[in-house]
């Protein structure tokens, strides 16, 4: 004969020996109950709004019935309600166990349907407080193709014919057991069948604890079950009364504390309805919380039940890419980049980059892209100070009459915080570092060559190398070359030949391979190991009035596009080219009155990417950029510069890119996908004004004030405007 792990003791009945009491209090209010594993969820639960309830699995109560007419149980009970003694399909509860057991599983308050807690199927086997073996593997083999889960809070200390619960198993039921309440060192039967080949990990054995999480009193241990045993609170738990409708009672006993973990995994089972009785034991194992010994123990098995953690992901998150090679979550970065960085954060405004990936047990959760996609470019003081230090205020020295040597120093302190007004002050105590050096050395009377690094081509090139040298060295940003921005810290190796009089040709070669110490060096920010190669023309005709010239650039990029650093769920199969030209050209009406301007056009042809990421194809863009700039000379003192410039940066003027997102998760746990496009033209245009005055001093020193600003930045057009003003001193040595 069998007992139940709790006895009643109710109204004089007599407890039956190794048997847990069943107190009765006062009559007890409901107050929003819903489950006691649901209620152990708490804040965790309602986090989980984005995993989708897609089933609602029933849960076999193996017991002494249910009192079916309990408001707890108010559309909670699966149709099928069994007894074993004559299949009446009353299974009434005359002992009050049963009916405690079932709502710590699934009782609610609310009366409508909650897809959130699971069906119950009461199976009565108990006469009284006994069952038979050939009553219990009745009830098994009945709820065999009715419930998923199986809750067994019974307790015997002999083996049972262990026929039925093979059966059960070979039928792919979870089947959750009460350790038994002896205060033994093993778990009594039939939870120590958890322990055997046959059970393949799909029964758990179940301990109590108490309200400090230590094991209770009478309590059985988790022993030679260990791998296969789980602790949940058993001590006054708030329970249903089987002879009151609306009253409540605390138990227990591990009867009490295997409800609870039946329950969580009806949980995981709403959710994930693919997922085995393997998995969800495993998922409830490695998500416990670690108690007494480290590691799994004899006293506590894997430890106390955590359903919050079974809820969550396991292990790295995974996105299954096209061919079901999977990628970790957060491999899916786009870091910078002058186009799909900024409209992929468009996107994901619209939620468009809503994606699903997998756990370690295959389990769907859902995350948003966006959160891979780095920030909006905003402007920092590093751009504000720094830049003008490093490029437009570059020292200019003449070492010897057929040498000029461009450098910029860089006192940038790596160990302070980037961005605030302390790192500026900072410049003047750090280290100072030679963090550009371009250098230009004649062959002849007609020819040179010119080197640099860490991006100093814009010196050589375009309108950077013909700024009027008879006023303060300033030159604004709408005069640099765009297309260079796709080229951070580049080496350049160019040569010049002069065709004629005024008449220049310069041709060499851009590259950012070997950069990487530079780079760590100088900018540690930088974690990229990718790597740019441009090859660049430029004809330019100087005269009397000015000069006029094309910068023919072809460049081809490496693990980048645009200039955007992707994680490998963004990689692409071909290494990306895009042609561009720009046009420039300086007019000086009167030594006082100069206009500067440029305009880049450029064109990337279309990637049918066919490795493994969430691109799928990104259409031909074709881009453009300009700038224009009006210089003022000798306006209030002699070689003094007051200019106005204005540009755009680099800005798709066509293209899409495709992605191929993983969606969403079916009921058989197969990933299905989302094909999205993405418009790489944005809706907006940024547009960079620049109101700039330079003062020369003694010594050559200067002194400049600057304004700027910046609409619609990175071509939002839902975007604040930015307005930046500084002071800028600079003086040789």
């Amino acid at each position: 004969m069998n007992q139940c792990s709790d006895a009643v003791s109710i109204a004089g009945r007599r407890a039956a020996r190794d048997t847990e009491r069943l107190h009765r209090p006062a009559r007890v209010p409901v107050t929003g109950r819903l489950g006691l594993a649901a209620c152990m969820l708490g804040i965790a639960l309602l986090a989980l709004v984005n995993e989708p309830v897609k089933a609602q699995p029933v849960i076999a109560v193996i017991d002494s019935g249910a009192n079916l007419n309990h408001r707890d149980f108010a559309n909670r009970i699966a149709r099928g309600a069994y007894e074993v003694f004559g299949a009446s399909g009353n299974a009434a509860d005359v002992t009050g166990h049963g009916t405690a057991v079932a709502s710590i599983i699934a009782a609610q308050k609310d009366p409508n349907p909650n897809p959130i807690v699971p069906l119950l199927l009461p199976i009565r086997v108990f006469d009284g407080l006994y069952a038979t073996d050939r009553n219990i593997a009745a009830g098994l083999r009945y709820s065999i193709g009715r419930a998923r889960i199986v809750n067994l809070s019974l307790a015997a200390t002999a083996p049972l014919d262990s026929t039925a619960f093979k059966d059960s198993v070979a039928a792919g039921q979870l089947i959750v057991v009460a350790a038994g309440n002896n205060s033994h060192a093993n778990p009594s039967w039939p939870a120590r069948f958890a322990k055997e080949d046959w059970s393949r990990g799909r029964m758990i054995a179940v301990g109590a604890v108490d309200a400090g999480n230590v094991i209770a009193a009478f309590s059985n241990r988790a022993g030679d079950t260990k791998y296969h045993f789980l602790v949940a609170p058993g001590v006054n738990v708030q329970a249903a009364s089987a002879f009151d409708a609306n009253s409540h009672i605390a138990i227990s006993g591990t009867s009490a504390a295997a409800p609870i973990v039946a329950g969580t995994a009806g949980l995981i089972l709403a959710r994930w309805p693919y997922l085995s009785a393997l998995q969800v034991a495993g998922i409830l194992f490695v998500t416990a919380t670690d108690l007494g010994a480290p590691g799994v123990d004899e006293v506590y098995g894997w430890g106390l039940l955590n359903p919050a953690r079974a809820l969550q992901p396991v292990g790295q998150p995974e996105l299954q890419l096209r061919s079901g090679v999977l990628a970790l979550l957060r491999s899916a970065t786009l870091e910078g980049g002058l186009i799909a960085g900024a409209q992929l954060r468009v996107a994901a405004a619209r939620g468009e980059l809503r994606s699903v990936a997998l756990d370690s047990f295959g389990r769907g959760f859902y995350f948003d892209l966006a959160g891979g996609i780095a920030p909006a470019r905003r402007t920092t003081s590093e751009q504000i100070f720094g830049a003008p230090d490093r490029l437009y205020g570059m020292a200019r020295t003449n070492p010897g009459p057929e040498t000029v040597l461009h450098y910029a120093i860089d006192t940038t302190n790596p160990q302070l915080p980037r961005g605030g007004m302390f790192e500026y002050e900072a410049r003047f105590r750090a280290p100072a570092n030679i963090a550009n050096l371009a250098l230009v050395q004649s062959l002849g009377p007609r020819s040179e060559w010119a080197a640099g690094t860490m991006g100093m081509a814009g010196s050589y090139l375009g309108l950077g190398a013909i700024d009027r040298q008879d006023t303060a060295p300033t030159r604004s940003t709408a005069l640099s070359l765009p297309m260079l921005a796709m080229l951070p810290a580049h080496h350049h190796l160019l040569m010049g030949h002069a065709i004629d009089e005024g008449l220049k040709v310069k041709f060499g070669v851009l590259s950012t391979t070997g950069a990487s110490a530079l780079q760590e060096q100088f900018a540690p920010a930088r974690r990229s190991q990718s790597s740019t190669n441009a090859a660049v023309l430029e004809v330019a005709k100087h005269g009397a009035l000015g000069s006029v010239g094309v910068t023919a650039q072809r460049i081809q990029e490496n693990d980048t596009y645009f200039g955007a650093i992707a994680g490998d769920a963004y990689r692409l199969s071909i290494d990306p080219i895009t042609s561009a030209a720009t046009v420039f050209g300086r007019l000086d009406f009167t030594r006082a009155w100069s206009i500067a301007g440029q305009y880049t056009i450029g064109s990337t042809p279309a990637v049918n990417n066919t490795t493994e990421s969430l691109i799928a194809r990104i259409s031909a863009v074709r881009s453009e950029a300009f700038g224009i700039e009006l210089v003022r000379l000798h306006s209030l003192v002699r070689n003094d510069r007051l200019s106005l410039a204005l540009s755009q940066p680099l800005r798709a003027m066509s293209g899409e890119m495709t992605l191929d997102i993983p969606d969403t998760i079916d009921d058989t746990g197969a990933v299905v996908r989302r094909i999205q496009p993405v418009s790489l033209k944005p809706a907006g245009r940024e547009r960079l004004t620049e109101f700039t005055y330079t003062r020369l001093l003694r010594n050559a020193a200067s002194l400049s004030w600057t304004m700027i600003h910046r609409a619609e930045p990175n071509h939002d057009a839902g975007a604040r405007s930015e307005r930046i003003a500084f002071m800028r001193y600079a003086t040789p040595f």
